[in-house]
């Protein structure tokens, strides 16, 4: 029986060619997939910095149109302040008209009698017939106008804790 050839010299020279070619073959197709996988990377990176930019554009354009309305709210909060004293200062003249028309008519009290002059006493009750319709429509409209305002608080409190 014969042993089979164990000298290195013979078998060894082939076999590592044979490792060489597969590694330079392996390591082409490596560096391929690498090449690919760099490429695809870089693709996805710049859709992700033209995502990012359209976002950071949009996130500009909101905070633009919150700033407009933040003063757009401050520009109607002061119209409202400015409207609210107008009121008052004008439903502080109208009492002050009525007294002076109570004062004139207690001094005219004297000079003319009611009864003398149906027409002067219809005038007379027919503007304290419309005043008294003014002043009630004047207090309805302020009575629901706070009664909105508190209901609109209410929710604007409640949307705030909600979060909604």
């Amino acid at each position: 029986m014969r042993l089979p050839n164990t000298s290195t010299g013979g078998q060894r020279p082939p076999l590592h060619r044979n490792l060489q070619q597969v590694s330079s073959a392996k390591a082409k197709e490596m560096a391929q997939a690498a090449e690919d996988l760099a490429s695809r990377m870089a693709v996805t990176l710049e859709e992700f910095q033209r995502r990012k930019e359209e976002s950071d554009h949009i996130h500009d354009l909101l905070i633009t149109r919150v700033e407009k309305a933040a003063e757009r709210i401050l520009i109607l909060e002061y119209r409202i302040t400015e409207m609210e004293n107008d009121f008052e200062a004008n439903q502080s003249e109208l009492k002050f008209l009525r007294i002076q028309l109570q004062a004139l008519e207690a001094q005219c009290a004297q000079y003319i009698p009611r009864n003398e002059d149906p027409e002067l006493t219809e005038s007379i009750l027919n503007w304290k017939v419309d005043w008294e319709d003014i002043d009630r429509r004047s207090k309805a409209r302020r009575k629901k106008c706070k009664m909105s305002l508190s209901v609109s608080n209410m929710s604007d409190s409640q949307t705030v804790v909600d979060g909604s």
